[in-house]
């Protein structure tokens, strides 16, 4: 019997985070170059621009100003604290943050590969028959950047790639009508945004974990984890293709 993958697409096929990273890290040298000694200190500025990401997700979900808006945020809390009252250097900054945060969907700092694995899993599964789909979160334009700079349609039928604004389950509902849901598995390295709604659904989970975001960490307690696999690469999926149930 042939199998349905739902896909996840960042983190879980494609590397993602660490652009996140390097905009904090970039983000923290920037600060200290523009506050000089009196800079508060790292962790500080980075939790302060975490919790308005963290924050902004009620209001802004994952549009793609969400993360730059959080360091520009961050900069105009830290400019008050410290006493900087000049409206042009003030406006200056907080567009220099912005630009610093928005660099993480600038194709021109992406690295074109996807995760280790992910195009021999992909392939071997087209190969046997499955029916492959992809269901991202994010920004439309962000993530139809990134399928095609990656090349993402390749593995996918037209019409079986859908970017969704914030949450997977109507999508995946939507995808198990008419199917089996015994023979459906999402592969995802979310616990929150992949894993846990394909468990609502009562369909398969292959759990890739894959470090992420604060947002995207959940505790599936409440769950029935009968149908949860983890693997620790995405290239352990083929090898554990016939016990999956």
């Amino acid at each position: 019997m042939n199998k349905t993958f739902i896909c996840d697409l960042d983190d879980t096929l494609i590397f993602n985070q660490a652009k996140y990273s390097y905009a904090q890290v970039n983000f923290v040298k920037w600060a200290l170059d523009s506050f000089g000694p009196r800079t508060p200190n790292a962790q500080k500025i980075l939790q302060l621009q975490i919790a308005k990401d963290m924050k902004a997700v009620g209001t802004s979900a994952f549009s793609a100003d969400r993360f730059p808006q959080s360091f520009a945020d961050t900069y105009l809390e830290l400019a008050r604290e410290m006493g900087i009252t000049e409206e042009e250097i003030i406006e200056r900054k907080s567009k220099e943050a912005f630009a610093i945060g928005a660099q993480v969907h600038d194709p021109a700092t992406w690295k074109k590969e996807l995760i280790p694995g992910a195009d021999e899993v992909l392939t071997q599964l087209k190969l046997r028959g499955d029916e492959l789909y992809l269901v991202t979160t994010g920004d439309p334009a962000v993530q139809e950047k990134k399928i095609e700079f990656y090349e993402i349609g390749r593995y996918f039928q037209p019409g079986r790639i859908h970017i969704v604004p914030h949450k997977k389950d109507s999508k995946i509902e939507e995808i198990c009508l008419g199917r089996d849901r015994r023979n459906i598995w999402f592969v995802g390295n979310s616990k929150r945004s992949d894993i846990k709604p394909a468990l609502e659904a009562r369909i398969g989970a292959i759990h890739i974990p894959q470090d992420t975001w604060a947002y995207e960490e959940h505790v599936l307690d409440e769950l029935d984890t009968t149908r949860l696999t983890t693997l620790k690469d995405i290239r352990d999926l083929i090898p554990q293709y016939d016990s999956l149930k």
